[in-house]
């Protein structure tokens, strides 16, 4: 079984009483692709995020096979916790680039290859309607 994981690549920092604890990758496709990799699937991820985060991308998909579809940033969440009450939860987005996945023929005929697609959208602009338009008959599992 083939599956392509499609969608944005997130930065998230974990601020706890206002320090930080931890800043990593975030983003459905990345835990979409490990989970099914680890579970021994063949995926290729299909990661919208900013040039320029390249370097940090490809180090945290390390050993899962990613085509970087360069857009115009990455979502960066910053995401704050208080020990006191730690199921409140306040999510800032500190930067947000819309890179709305590309309808190009030639990705889209290569989509069509895989057994399934994950989308992974996580706002509203993250898929243009086009995109389903051309992919219309596929194997497209939201």
């Amino acid at each position: 079984m083939k599956i392509a994981i499609t969608g944005p690549v997130c930065k998230d920092t974990i601020i706890v009483n206002d320090k930080i604890v931890h800043e990593g990758i975030g983003g459905s496709i990345y835990y979409e692709a490990k989970t099914l990799k680890a579970l021994g699937v063949e995926i290729k991820t299909f990661g919208t995020y900013d040039i320029k985060d390249d370097e940090f991308v490809k180090k945290n998909f390390d050993g899962i096979h990613l085509e970087p579809i360069h857009g115009q940033g990455t979502i960066t969440h910053k995401l704050t916790y208080n020990r006191e009450n730690p199921n409140i939860r306040e999510i800032n987005i500190s930067e947000y680039g819309p890179n709305p996945f590309p309808t190009e023929n030639k990705l889209l005929e290569e989509l069509k290859t895989f057994d399934y697609i994950l989308l992974g959208p996580l706002y509203y602009d993250n898929l243009p309607f086009e995109f389903f338009e051309k992919m219309k008959g596929s194997n497209l599992v939201i």
